[in-house]
């Protein structure tokens, strides 16, 4: 029995498993993702007795991590992440790295050799204690059953993990669980008390989390409102800037309160939520431009934003007054010219008056470059396959580098649901990610990723293939990496297409067939979009390779940003 004192037997090990995997799955844990092992044998081996609990079983742990991560992004509930010791939880690292940024609640639960192990040459024993060091927002290690631990530590233990991987800001937390072997056996039924303590019966019969934790709403002080008020009272020309939001209250909360302004609204891609000032980012690419409409009282609402030309406008014309507002107490602050942030929920702001002046020639100035570019978008170019994407109706999951700024520029209008990963905005693992992101929603989905990302997760069509519900990669295949071209490093005489752009000539269709999924080779947009249609009426595991011209592509994204910015300022 657990408690009970060392040394520890088969009975204590499984025991112990049922007893974590059960209160993790009372405690709110959304799905559980394990990896083959030995040393995590007692977790593993409850999890493969509770069918009726979310799971899957993912070979490569690095795979495993972001799949857990994207079921986090889609349910705001942790998915745990399950290995064995040794090499095995480090491959977490990049994930946990993400969740960390993107505020995004994941559980790392690490099996680990015993204490007498450590440090004495013994195979498959490592260093483990806290090995993500600052990125995870707790840390715990939990004793060898039979150690002495009594039940109810280990489930307050437990519980605690699960409630601060979704305090504010969300992320991971990590759990260090030793286990002595043997490791496996017959054991009791859970319906047996761990020990004859009524208070564990009492847990056994009520299906509640030995601990239940509430999270708290943020509300700004009287006095906060009022400065905040008078603040934007104050603006002659305001902006509202609306940044990445996950939760779908904050989000029709940063609606309501940019529609009560009456400001000129600049809406991320990642906000979920479509503004009234579309293509900003290519607008600022002109000085005349980005003199004519800095504000002078901006106000972001959320999370951060795509455009790095945004933050270079800010440190060249800094607002009088720039405020955020947003939950996370982070400094969001890269141009270093917020004058107050606020941490609240924006659901606790309350309902704002139409005070200040907006810009209202911004609005016609932006949406006047959108209407000029539109029809300019030549068919089967990235631009055109981001519109194509998001005109499918279907939930998308966007890649790093150029699909995700394509989607922000192009997609008119955009797509009704949409997660990528911008915490740390890396390309590795995405379509392990979408796949869980997609499981997480429950409904089918399109990615849209580029062919350096796929060929960083190439391991993860494993994992696409047994998606459920399915996923449709849409695979933009330009020989390279395509966002380099847009770069002062472009101009490198010796090296570019080798170090850089690291030019290749592959195909990956037939590596996505290999592993059974559907192919299609998309020609031009017209192909693009028929087999979106088919996927729609009949959703199976499909990567569509649509391939295109890097060098192309670039002078594009010149002549469109250019025809942007002439018709904006026939409007300033």
């Amino acid at each position: 029995m657990i408690g009970t004192g060392p040394p520890s037997t088969a009975t204590d090990n499984i025991e112990a498993g049922r007893l974590i995997i059960e209160e993790l799955s009372r405690a709110g844990v959304a799905h559980f993702c394990a990896a083959p092992g030995s040393r995590s044998t007692p977790l593993t081996a409850a999890l493969a007795e509770r069918r009726d609990l979310p799971q899957s079983v993912i070979t490569d742990e690095r795979g495993a991590a972001f799949f857990a991560l994207g079921i986090g992004r889609a349910t705001g509930q942790p998915a745990a992440l399950i290995t064995t010791s040794g090499t095995a939880m480090a491959n977490a690292l990049p994930a946990a790295v993400e969740a960390d940024a993107a505020g995004v609640p994941l559980l790392l639960l690490s099996a680990d050799r015993p204490p007498e192990l450590r440090d004495t040459g013994a195979n498959q024993t490592i260093d483990q204690v806290k090995m993500f060091g600052g990125v995870t927002r707790w840390y715990a290690e939990v004793p060898c059953p039979g150690s002495g631990l009594p039940p109810q530590a280990l489930l307050t233990t437990l519980d605690q993990a699960v409630h601060r991987t979704r305090c504010q800001p969300p992320g991971p937390v990590h759990l260090n669980l030793m286990f002595r072997e043997p490791l496996s056996g017959s054991g009791p039924d859970l319906g047996d008390p761990p020990v004859r303590d009524p208070r564990l019966e009492q847990w056994l019969r009520s299906g509640d989390p030995w601990t239940r934790t509430r999270l708290p709403v943020l509300t700004p002080a009287t006095g906060d409102r009022d400065e905040l008020l008078e603040i934007l009272s104050s603006a002659r020309r305001g902006l509202v800037v609306i940044g990445a939001i996950h939760d779908a209250d904050e989000r029709a909360s940063a609606q309501a309160l940019a529609t009560a302004l009456g400001w000129p609204v600049w809406a991320d891609l990642t906000s979920g939520l479509t503004g009234t000032v579309p293509m900003l980012d290519a607008l600022l690419g002109s000085p005349e431009i980005r003199r004519k409409i800095a504000p002078d009282v901006l106000l972001h609402l959320g999370g951060p934003v795509l455009s790095k030309r945004h933050l270079a406008w800010l440190a060249e014309l800094p607002p009088t007054h720039h405020v955020v507002i947003r939950p996370d107490p982070g400094r969001l602050d890269p141009a270093h010219c917020v004058t107050l942030q606020l941490t609240a929920h924006l659901a606790a702001v309350g309902a704002l008056p139409r005070v200040g002046a907006g810009n209202p020639a911004l609005i016609a100035a932006a949406q006047a470059a959108q209407a000029a570019v539109g029809p300019m978008l030549p068919d089967g170019s990235e631009p055109d396959i981001a519109r194509r994407i998001a005109a499918a109706g279907l939930p998308v999951f966007a890649g790093n580098s150029m699909p995700i700024r394509d989607l922000d520029l192009f997609a008119d209008p955009r797509p009704p649901n949409l997660a990528a990963n911008r915490g740390a905005s890396g390309i590795d693992g995405l379509l392990a990610c979408a796949a869980g992101w997609t499981a997480g929603l429950g409904e089918p989905s399109a990615a849209l990723i580029g062919d350096l990302s796929t060929l960083h997760d190439l391991s993860s069509l494993a994992i696409l293939a047994r998606s459920t519900p399915s996923v449709a990669a849409v695979v933009i295949n330009n020989g390279g990496g395509g966002i380099f071209s847009f770069l002062p490093i472009a101009g490198l005489k010796n090296g570019f297409d080798s170090h850089f752009a690291t030019t290749h000539s592959w195909q990956l269709a037939p590596v996505a067939a290999a592993f059974g999924l559907s192919v299609v080779e998309a020609r031009d947009g017209a192909a693009l979009s028929a087999a979106l249609s088919d996927f729609r009426a009949l959703p199976r595991p499909t990567l569509i390779e649509v391939t295109t011209d890097r060098v192309d592509n670039a002078d594009l994204h010149r002549q469109l940003h250019r025809a942007a910015i002439a018709a904006a300022l026939r409007h300033l």
